[in-house]
Parts: structure tokens; sequence; C-alpha cells
């Protein structure tokens, strides 16, 4: 008599684009390695400045440091403001494993019309700040004029326009 082997079948990545307790696969043994990526929300854009784009961030674990359930936090992007400074990005983290920061929002002018010019701190705020062993900013927001939202996922919003929210994707190596 012959036995068959069974293949092992890989499971398929898990895309999360709103809060939830997530429950670990119960098929997977202990030294199964799964690769997690968060995106901060994306801050809203100013009156005069695009949103910064959400910080992105990656680890990979065994699945023997994953605890059953983890409580998934996904950033929402900031509101847009066209009378003003931005709403900033939401967090994305994953349980109290690593976090990813959510972006910057963008500002409004900080000088008088016409003698204007631009500060450092204005035009986008600065590149994602990188959390824990990685990091960098977001997608950039779309090519659109006033009102334009940020591109998914973690992109700034344009010059009043709200930015995209965060997400996280778990990959089983």
């Amino acid at each position: 008599m012959q036995l068959s082997k069974a293949p092992f079948t890989r499971l398929a990545p898990e895309t999360i684009t709103s809060s939830m307790t997530w429950t670990k696969p119960q098929r997977l043994r202990d030294t199964d390695l799964l690769q997690v990526e968060l995106w901060g929300g994306g801050g809203g854009g100013g009156d005069e400045s695009h949103g910064q784009g959400g910080s992105y961030s990656v680890e990979i674990f065994t699945a023997a440091e994953i605890p059953a359930t983890v409580e998934i936090e996904v950033g929402s992007g900031g509101n847009g403001d066209g009378y003003g400074t931005g709403g900033p990005g939401g967090n994305t983290s994953f349980g109290a494993l690593f976090y990813a920061p959510g972006g910057l929002p963008g500002r409004d002018r900080v000088g008088p019309d016409p003698a204007y010019s631009l500060s450092a701190t204005e035009v986008g705020s600065m590149p994602g700040k990188p959390a824990f062993k990685a990091g960098g900013g977001g997608n950039g927001g779309t090519s659109q004029f006033a009102g334009g939202a940020g591109a998914f996922p973690a992109g700034g919003g344009l010059f009043e326009g709200a930015g995209a929210a965060g997400q996280v994707k778990i990959k089983y190596l």
C-alpha cells in the first residue's frame, strides 16, 4: 500500500482595509513565516500644500511570535481643508508588535500676500518617517487640481483634498 502525500497549499495573502480583530490561522506551524506590511493613513491637503503620504513599515515574524488574535487598527486619511491646515493621517498598527505613522497634514500659507514665499514645512511636509525596521513615504497624491484625494493606500491629499486610508497586508511565506 502506498500513501499519497497531499501537497502543502499556501494560504492566500490577506488585505485588510478597516480596523478589526485578526485571528491567526490555526494550521500555521510555529516556524512558519509571515510578512506583515502596514501603511499609515495619508495626511489631508491644506489650503496651500499637499498632505504627506502615510508611512510604510514591514516586518517578518514566525507564527510563534504572533498571538492567537491581534487588534489591527487601520489609519484613516486626514480631512482636507480649503481654508487652513488639513487633518493628519491616522496610525496603522498590528497590535502592540509594530505600527506605521500617519502622514502629516498640508499646511495653510504662512506669509502675507503678495510678497509671500513658501517655507520648507509648507510644501508637502517631510517624507514618511521610518517605523521600526523599515519605512518611507506612501504613494503620492493624484494629479488632479484642487480637491484631489490621495492615491490609495496612504497617499496624501492634494490642495484641500482628503488623504487616503492606510491598509495592512499579511503574506504567508
